[in-house]
């Protein structure tokens, strides 16, 4: 089965802001994460994202800066272009030249992103003010560096009750199956005399 199957989502959104104020979107195709990723915040990422204006700027974080810093600790090649929400970070993996047809859609991409989960909302929650920024920034000095765990995704199944065993009856609704009231039908028009 390929990779991209299990992912909840087939393309990711990266919203670039340009000089002029207009915000382009390029959508990229998710390739979901097969190994974990342990890369480290340090203190040097969280001044690195104060000096870009990484304040609520979800590629330009201090852990967009971490990801772009350790490159080394992911398993596939890093273009430099990272995208951190509070339960997902999408890697950029590789550009295309030119935008390609998603397969079985009409969709275009402009590359593939690789796809992780992660238990760091608190880091993402400070990295959306300047406070925060400066209080991560304390935190990194007075405790030293953080190791943090990029996770495969994780598939979830769509139903959330358990499933039934085999060969027993369910309260859930089943369709109406026309056949048997053909044949109940026309077996009672058979029996019924005609004068």
């Amino acid at each position: 089965m390929p990779r991209y199957k299990n992912a909840a989502h087939q393309r990711w959104p990266f919203r670039h802001k340009l000089k002029n104020g207009t915000v382009k979107v390029y959508w990229l195709k998710v390739i979901p994460a097969w190994n974990t990723a342990h890369p480290i915040l340090e203190a040097k990422h969280v001044q690195e994202s104060i000096r870009r204006h990484g304040v609520a700027d979800t590629q330009n974080c201090a852990e967009a800066c971490m990801v772009q810093d350790n490159a080394d600790k992911f398993d596939h090649p890093v273009e430099g272009t990272i995208d951190f929400t509070y339960r997902r970070v999408a890697v950029v993996s590789k550009l295309y030249k030119e935008p390609r047809i998603l397969r079985g859609s009409k969709r275009t991409v402009s590359g593939e992103c690789v796809v992780y989960e992660h238990k760091h909302s608190d880091i993402a929650k400070l990295n959306d003010s300047p406070r925060g920024q400066k209080k991560l920034l304390a935190m990194l000095k007075a405790n030293g560096p953080l190791q943090q765990t990029f996770r495969a995704l994780t598939v979830r199944p769509s139903r959330t009750w358990p499933l039934p065993k085999p060969g027993r009856r369910t309260l859930a609704r089943t369709r109406f199956k026309r056949g048997k009231a053909r044949a109940a039908f026309a077996i009672a028009a058979l029996e019924t005399p005609i004068t």
